[in-house]
């Protein structure tokens, strides 16, 4: 089926049924396809996205309702009706592994290649806002890293974007005017060292205002890279954090994008900027995502091995949720290692997890970096970490995110 006869379908469904009650609408995307049609030949190519579409509808083969569409490209759709918030779920979950699962997505090149983002709606209603949900849940899963998926609920009071959902134009015009007026708002997340619970730092989250509300970074991030934006907003972020930087400063931790990091001219840029600001290089960690090692090893290399020279620190983030080998831990000299929030959730229950740390723990001590655990909100979470001995944690039980330090 192609978008046309998609659009045209789906439509009937949501505007003629008279109740085609709560909808799931989902978007995959094979990433960078036009590589891999000249990696692989339009031959195979081909035969790849038909395997795809294969797929796609056998994991849906118990749902006969749903509609599935290739739209353009390497892009595919699904529209599911008649479902609910945790089957929907399912849903999601079962379309990525069942295409995951082909042999092309599971070789070492090809680990940031596929991603799923699914939304999920109460009630039926305009198909463009609903394709844009998808969209931007779809952009989400890409900004998780490698092979990823994102459910997004419409509604849901703690995601903006059930309020604000601009077209693909709107949102362009507005990443143009706050890249040209640099209007971004930072909160502030603190970091305890454990087990006393001291503060050690507070990570920086970037934030926009939109018609009075406050837009998280999952949110715009993803429209910025999709219209190309998303080196000129890094650099904005980045020179508005260092810029207030003083002696009497904090100490930060600050993101780096995957694909500002594989873009070389933003990696001389950096290079070239935290020379400017080495007087307070102490006062601001960077954190790179284990999977942009594995994309970009030679560009994460050269950073680091820059910035070590006006003794900027760096933090490995989602550790443990890669796929790539842990011998680049001998090359790459990180100061930190942040535990992916999978490995910490249920921890107190689950001995395949804390099995793990405790082996982070070892590797952190022969490495001499300290350990960070994210996303803890239960105090027996917590406890256990401590017990482990891990260095130091944030989540919501210690401290969320806001506009003040302290």
């Amino acid at each position: 089926m192609n978008r046309e006869e998609f659009d045209a379908q789906t439509n009937a469904v949501i505007s003629y049924e008279t109740s085609p009650g709560s909808i799931m609408l989902a978007m995959l995307q094979i990433r960078n396809f036009a590589e891999i049609n000249t990696k692989i030949g339009r031959i195979t190519a081909d035969d790849l996205l038909r395997h795809v579409a294969e797929c796609i509808q056998e994991s849906l083969a118990n749902v006969p309702e749903a509609i599935t569409s290739r739209r353009h490209g390497a892009d595919f759709a699904i529209f599911i009706p008649h479902t609910h918030l945790d089957k929907s779920r399912t849903h999601l979950q079962s379309i990525f592994q069942s295409v995951a699962s082909l042999q092309f997505f599971t070789e070492d090149t090809n680990l940031d290649s596929i991603h799923v983002g699914a939304s999920f709606h109460e009630r039926a209603g305009n198909l463009s806002i609903k394709l844009t949900s998808a969209d931007t849940a779809l952009r989400n899963a890409q900004a998780k890293g490698a092979n990823a998926t994102y459910f997004l609920i419409h509604g849901d009071s703690d995601n903006p974007i059930s309020d604000i959902v601009k077209r693909a134009q709107e949102w362009k015009l507005t990443l143009d005017k706050i890249i040209k007026t640099e209007d971004i708002l930072f909160y502030y997340q603190p970091i305890f060292s454990l087990p006393n619970k001291t503060i050690l730092a507070y990570e920086i989250f970037v934030r926009i205002e939109l018609a009075g509300k406050i837009i998280n970074a999952g949110v715009f991030m993803p429209m910025a890279e999709r219209f190309g934006l998303l080196v000129d907003l890094d650099k904005i972020i980045i020179s508005k954090a260092l810029k207030q930087l003083k002696d009497n400063s904090p100490k930060f931790f600050l993101n780096l994008s995957p694909r500002s990091i594989q873009d070389v001219t933003f990696v001389d840029w950096l290079i070239s900027t935290l020379e400017e600001y080495r007087a307070h290089s102490n006062k601001i960690t960077f954190e790179i995502p284990e999977y942009s090692i594995h994309l970009a090893y030679e560009h994460v290399k050269r950073l680091i091995n820059s910035a070590a020279a006006y003794d900027y620190k760096f933090s490995i983030d989602h550790f443990g949720n890669g796929a790539t080998a842990l011998s680049y831990l001998q090359s790459i000299d990180a100061h930190y290692l942040k535990i992916d929030r999978s490995f910490v959730t249920g921890i107190s229950d689950n001995t395949d997890n804390q099995f793990f740390i405790k082996s982070v723990v070892q590797i952190a001590r022969t490495r001499d970096m300290l350990l960070i655990a994210e996303g803890i909100e239960e105090s027996n979470e917590l406890e256990t970490l401590i017990e482990l001995e891990v260095d130091t944690a944030m989540g919501y039980l210690l401290g969320k995110p806001g506009p003040n330090l302290g």
